[in-house]
């Protein structure tokens, strides 16, 4: 019986089945390959089941912030309107739809933003954009997980 019966806890199980039981199964090394790679796909997308809203949620705020940043240092139309748009159409809720499209809101904000902070040519602008960036790159190696080539050495 699984106790914690959450969309990662449940990708978990899989990918400790697929890893225990289907793996040692196959001789093929061709099977063997294919189920590796589907267990490291499962084990990720666990990872992401477990975090996804909430790190969308932290994103979604630092884009804002910097766009808010943006627009009042440099009274960019493009960014304040695109933050008018992101303050009229956000939902606010956590489904996962509404929560991704909130955060396609604030990403067309921190677009707008960051092509006005170049336009702008403040060099604590850029380093706040440089900033945002980074921590994105960071998250999206979380997401991944360790990435390896299964059957590969």
């Amino acid at each position: 019986m699984i106790s914690t019966p959450t969309t990662a806890q449940l990708l978990e199980d899989a990918a400790r089945e697929l890893r225990d039981k289907v793996l040692p199964a196959g001789a093929d090394p061709g099977v063997q390959v294919a189920v590796q790679m589907l267990e490291q796909l499962v084990r990720s997308c666990a990872v992401r089941a477990a975090n996804e809203i909430a790190w969308m949620r932290t994103e979604e705020e630092a884009m804002i912030s910097y766009a808010e940043e943006v627009g009042a240092a440099t009274g960019d139309r493009e960014t304040t309107g695109a933050l008018d748009a992101y303050r009229a159409g956000r939902s606010g809720t956590l489904t996962l739809d509404d929560v991704c499209a909130d955060y396609s809101l604030a990403g067309a904000a921190v677009s707008a933003a960051l092509t006005a902070a170049m336009t702008a040519g403040e060099p604590a602008l850029a380093a706040r954009a440089q900033e945002l960036m980074t921590d994105r790159m960071d998250r999206e190696t979380t997401i991944r997980g360790e990435f390896s080539l299964p059957g590969r050495g």
